[in-house]
């Protein structure tokens, strides 16, 4: 059942993505930007055709591969190796999830579409990175914390295979 819900997971984080883009082109891209809260976060339109931060312009099909590949190599990892701690499940799947939000955009409009904006920050990004970015620290987290710790990493894999 778990699995199962991990699954389901996928395509509902990413259609939210699409969905979350999908008012901000109707919607903000009209005026630009918005202030949500004053001096510390904005909603601003910008169509970034590099990567992360705005970084490597232009390489649209590079990116499209990356994800590609990126998402069939986890995809396998996850396949043949069971049982998987939940956090690194949960990490994939944010990974995937906000590489397939991204892909979308890159393979249908040519470039990302970037809307949040934290004023002492100078990037602007999506919901996707932020799928992405807190999957790598979730992964992160597992491995300094967890696969260090083997009781802990047995205990995790053994409610993840008995739910």
């Amino acid at each position: 059942m778990v699995k199962l819900l991990y699954i389901i997971l996928i395509p509902l984080l990413t259609l939210l993505d699409q969905l979350i883009k999908y008012l901000v082109v109707t919607y903000l891209k009209p005026i630009e930007s918005v202030t949500v809260i004053p001096y510390l976060l904005e909603f601003r339109y910008l169509e970034n055709s590099g990567a992360a931060f705005g970084i490597f312009q232009n390489m649209t099909w590079f990116f499209s591969v990356a994800t590609v590949i990126i998402t069939v190599v986890i995809s396998v990892y996850l396949y043949k190796n069971k049982p998987v701690h939940p956090l690194v499940r949960t990490s994939a799947i944010m990974i995937i999830a906000g590489g397939f939000g991204n892909l979308i955009d890159r393979l249908f409009l040519g470039f990302v579409v970037d809307f949040i904006h934290v004023m002492f920050f100078d990037y602007i990004f999506n919901f996707a990175d932020c799928l992405v970015v807190v999957g790598v620290c979730l992964y992160i987290i597992y491995t300094l914390f967890i696969m260090k710790n083997p009781e802990k990493k047995e205990e995790a894999e053994k409610n993840d295979t008995d739910a």
